[in-house]
């Protein structure tokens, strides 16, 4: 029992320090103090979670840290794991590596950013049914945030985060116009204003990349002049007949207005046939 209690003295002490470390913003002292935590043998679910949340915040490269976060995630009990599911699931979504973050997906939560963060994976999966549902959690949440905002921590950030959530969902289902109104409401909201102008930036740009496609596909059915020798009767004529120049104009705007919306993105707004 004496060692026991030594041990987790020390944990203590050491999560007290990260703590210390990252109040100050000592970078290079809390990145230190989260790798020696994380290579403990014997390590609590809250010790993990401090250490991974003090690399989420001061790490530039995370993924030189992820075997590490993995195999001190092993080490756990498996009560601890599910204590520390959030945590995993923030890490990878912040990695990126939605694969990885699946396994950490909850069936439900009343968490609204582990909700936004479960919504994002299974997105970018494609696993739609499951989307729906966090959804509907999502949609739940909304009746429930009519209460006064005493009654849910961090009001504003959950709102954000369910507003986001929905908007996303929305948008990948080609419900361009309710994405839209969710996003609108997303840009008065902390501390996803700038996911929300964004979202509304690439609807407006496929937008304009579906009518400049329209354009292209009128200028190749007929020719937009009456006659071949009238772009001689035009100012700043082109030597070139006007048609085709035409033609290069709209072929270069679909082509600036695509690098906003690379077509590996549009899946997000179910917008592949653009």
């Amino acid at each position: 029992m004496k060692t026991n209690r030594s041990r987790c003295t020390v944990t203590d002490h050491e999560v007290s320090e990260l703590q210390g470390y990252l109040g100050l913003g000592m970078r290079p002292q809390s990145l230190a103090a989260a790798k020696h935590l994380l290579r403990r043998r014997t390590l609590s679910a809250h010790a993990f979670q401090e250490a991974v949340d003090a690399i989420l915040i001061q790490a530039d490269n995370l993924k030189r840290w992820q075997p590490w976060v993995e195999v001190a995630y092993e080490r756990l009990s498996q009560a601890d794991r599910k204590q520390v599911r959030f945590t995993m699931l923030s890490f990878y979504v912040a990695r990126e590596d939605w694969r990885s973050a699946e396994h950490h997906v909850p069936t439900k939560s009343d968490n609204p950013i582990e909700l936004l963060f479960a919504m994002w994976t299974l997105l970018e999966l494609r696993r739609d049914r499951a989307a729906r549902c966090i959804e509907q959690q999502c949609r739940r949440f909304c009746s429930i945030a009519r209460f006064p905002r005493d009654k849910i921590p961090d009001f504003e950030m959950a709102i954000a985060a369910i507003i986001e959530a929905i908007a996303c969902s929305c948008a990948q289902r080609g419900k361009w116009d309710e994405a839209a109104a969710w996003w609108w409401q997303g840009t008065t909201i902390r501390p996803f204003t700038a996911n929300a102008w964004e979202g509304l930036v690439k609807l407006q740009t496929l937008e304009a990349i579906s009518i400049t496609k329209q354009a292209l596909e009128s200028a190749e059915e007929m020719d937009w002049l009456f006659a071949d020798e009238i772009f001689l009767q035009l100012p700043h004529a082109a030597a070139q007949p006007r048609h085709q120049a035409d033609k290069r104009r709209f072929e270069k705007y679909e082509s600036h207005l695509s690098r906003v919306v690379p077509e590996n993105e549009r899946f997000r707004f179910n917008a592949k046939l653009l």
